[in-house]
Order: structure tokens, then C-alpha cells, then sequence
């Protein structure tokens, strides 16, 4: 008979070799080993269901953790317009904001251009309101030859009617 290494041993090998110790170890381990159940675990071995159940919990948060995340980016997706992609887009990339927040931010960027198309009608009102007082003054009253006039008047009406005349 050849020698056998620890790692040929296997129990196939015991079984065709060693009839009997297969029948043997069989016959013991259906007798003497109780039924492994939950309650037999948590009597037996409690940190080691302790750590599974702490393992479950936190692979149930993470899967929450993951829906929360998937319902705040489509909420901010949600909110994308035209004109707004860098605020989406920083909103995205910050796991802290939330789609309210991207509210309020699109809310003061809309009130910032508003603000500044104010401005911008104010001034082009107030140019154009000087142009007019010029073109009403009679000729020679402001120093100015009516063909310059004429001209003048040719361009703020472009102005005033889109270019139409």
C-alpha cells in the first residue's frame, strides 16, 4: 500500500478505502449531532448571532441609504431646466443637499436675473428716454443740424420698434 498525504484525504477516499470508519463516522454523526436551529444558536454561540444580526441591520440601512439617495437625485433631476445645469449639476455632486435646498437656490438665481434685467430696462429706458428729449427739442435750439437730428431719430425708432420702421 502507498503512502497518503493529509492532503489526499478526502471522503471519497475514506469511503473506498476504509468501508468500516466510513460506516463508522456515518452512523455517529446521525446519532449524536442535534438539529442546529436558531434558538439552539442563540443558546450555544449568542455574540455569534449577535454580530450576524448586527451585520443584517447594517446592510438594511445601506440598502436604505441607497433608495433615500436614488429618490434625492431623481427629486433634483426633477427640478433641471435650461439655464440651470451648474446648479444641478454642484446639487448632484453634494450628497447634503437636498431638493429643497436646490429650490431656494434656483429661487435666488431666478430673483438675480430678474434683478439684473431690471437694471438693464432701467438704464435702456433712460437712454432712450434722452434720445427722444433730443429729437423734440426744435432745430437749432440744441445746437445741432436737422440732418443729425434725422439720423438720430432714424436709429432710436430702429430701437424702439426692433428694428422695423
Amino acid at each position: 500500500m502507498a503512502m497518503i498525504k493529509y492532503t489526499d484525504i478526502t471522503p471519497e477516499l475514506i469511503a473506498k478505502d476504509f468501508p468500516a470508519v466510513y460506516a463508522s463516522i456515518v452512523a455517529s454523526a446521525a446519532q449524536g449531532s442535534p438539529a442546529v436551529t436558531a434558538e439552539s444558536l442563540k443558546a450555544s454561540h449568542p455574540d455569534v448571532v449577535a454580530q450576524i444580526m448586527e451585520e443584517g441591520k447594517a446592510q438594511a440601512d445601506v440598502n436604505g441609504a441607497i433608495e433615500q439617495e436614488r429618490v434625492r437625485i431623481a427629486s433634483i433631476n426633477a427640478l433641471a431646466r435650461p439655464g440651470v445645469e451648474s446648479i444641478i449639476a454642484e446639487a448632484l455632486a453634494d450628497a447634503n443637499m437636498s431638493a429643497n435646498d436646490v429650490k431656494i437656490k434656483l429661487f435666488d438665481a431666478d430673483q438675480d436675473k430678474r434683478s439684473t434685467a431690471l437694471s438693464q430696462h432701467k438704464d435702456n429706458g433712460e437712454k432712450l428716454g434722452k434720445q427722444l428729449e433730443q429729437l423734440s427739442n426744435p432745430e437749432g435750439a440744441d445746437g445741432q443740424p436737422q440732418e443729425k437730428k434725422d439720423a438720430a431719430h432714424g436709429s432710436i425708432m430702429k430701437k424702439l420698434t426692433g428694428g422695423k420702421q
